[in-house]
């Protein structure tokens, strides 16, 4: 049986007392809430569906519309073809944002 490095990563984490330590003061404060962040054990590892996962990136990157990409960087928006190549490469159908936000902006958002 070949051990997976999650799994390994796992079981090294669960052995360490700290991080038992750890989770018995999370699970005080908390009580066991089911929103409350907690790294994955074994059984979550198991719980994983590889075709699931797959079907689900490819449903949602599939296409990027109605997603907003933000390119940010030392350009000059009005030399620059930034948003033409971006819409090249990511949207030829306008259905996705794209947001320029040249260095200079940057540098003066914060005065």
């Amino acid at each position: 049986m070949r051990i997976y490095p999650a799994y390994e990563m796992v079981r090294n984490r669960a052995a360490a007392p700290e991080q038992r330590f750890a989770e018995a003061v999370a699970d005080a404060l908390y009580e066991s809430h089911p929103y409350e962040l907690r790294a994955p054990n074994e059984k979550d590892l198991n719980k994983i569906d590889l075709d699931r996962s797959l079907a689900v990136y490819r449903r949602r990157f599939a296409s990027a519309k109605g997603m907003t990409f933000i390119v940010v960087g030392d350009f000059d928006p009005a030399v620059a073809d930034v948003q033409k190549t971006a819409r090249r490469y990511l949207d030829k159908d306008n259905y996705v944002q794209v947001v320029l936000v040249p260095e200079a902006k940057l540098k003066t958002a914060g005065k």
